[in-house]
């Protein structure tokens, strides 16, 4: 199935994971496997989309140096994509996973240097090839060389030129989100509090119904407590699926991805899209 959704990874990143029963620090581990992802939030949201039969294209800047390998990874997938070649390495993260002991431990790289210019020569590609009204996800860090005030100036420009704005990016703050005023933001319980200025222990519901005093709808992601989903005329609280745990990576890309299915597949229907939202997070927890 086709569907107007593309995402934007400007930080994308090969994710590599081995599996151990058991890891000792100070000794030699011997993994039982290894599993090499093309990754980078909205990169994750095409992955698991395009599992489930949407194709939403990738739109990525990509480092030269191992970018070949990058885009072999993409095409395994089915995944459509865009890019704007960069000078240098795409980042690779490392993960020790040890489900057994539900333990999970990264080790994460840092990759290229870009430019503003590179960031806005990707927009523009999006603007040339995604159709306007499309929902577009901007997700992930910004890598160095791009300030939050440049991501607000691309996210302005699609939402003015008509793209419904998806924004989960760690680096903004709250001034850069309203000046956004994205169709929907995705931050996880941490990320909300800091928006909001808020320490200690808030209750979900409260903190999802404060983010919708300042922005239409918000998804506040709590791990293995679900979710809640709030705009100006609900508040909806889910529990997580029960699943076993390999890895917790992408769970919250695979969140938005859900929701995204739902609300393409089954409008107007937001419980049921979350529902979505759970179910493709709960695959990720498993590794699928």
């Amino acid at each position: 199935m086709s569907a107007s959704i593309a995402t934007v990874t400007l930080n994308p990143a090969l994710d590599i994971h081995y599996t151990l029963n058991a890891f000792v620090l100070g000794k030699e581990n011997y993994p039982e496997d290894r599993k090499k992802l093309a990754a980078g939030k909205g990169v994750n949201i095409s992955r698991v989309l395009k599992r489930h039969d949407i194709n939403a294209p990738a739109y990525l800047l990509l480092g030269t140096d191992n970018g070949a390998e990058y885009l072999r990874l993409l095409e395994s997938y089915g995944v459509p994509c865009g890019y704007m070649a960069v000078p240098g390495s795409v980042r690779e993260n490392l993960s020790v996973n040890c489900p057994e002991q539900h333990q999970e431990t990264r080790l994460c790289m840092k990759g290229f240097t870009v430019t503003p210019e590179d960031g806005l020569a990707l927009i523009r590609l999006v603007m040339d090839q995604v159709p306007a009204g499309a929902y577009v996800a901007l997700c992930g860090s910004l890598p160095p060389g791009i300030t939050g005030s440049d991501f607000v100036g691309y996210c302005i420009m699609l939402r003015d030129a008509g793209y419904r704005v998806i924004v989960d990016c760690p680096s903004l703050s709250i001034a850069d989100l309203q000046e956004i005023q994205p169709w929907l933001i995705k931050p996880n319980e941490k990320e909300a509090m800091a928006l909001l200025g808020l320490s200690g222990k808030m209750d979900g519901e409260a903190i999802a119904k404060k983010l919708t005093e300042i922005f239409p709808q918000v998804i506040v992601s709590l791990g293995p407590d679900g979710l809640v989903y709030a705009n100006k005329e609900q508040t909806i609280r889910k529990s997580a699926l029960p699943t076993e745990i390999y890895t917790t990576v992408g769970a919250g890309d695979s969140l938005v991805a859900g929701f995204l299915y739902g609300t393409v597949t089954a409008p107007e229907n937001v419980s049921e899209a979350l529902d979505y939202g759970l179910s493709f997070a709960a695959e990720t927890c498993r590794g699928i």
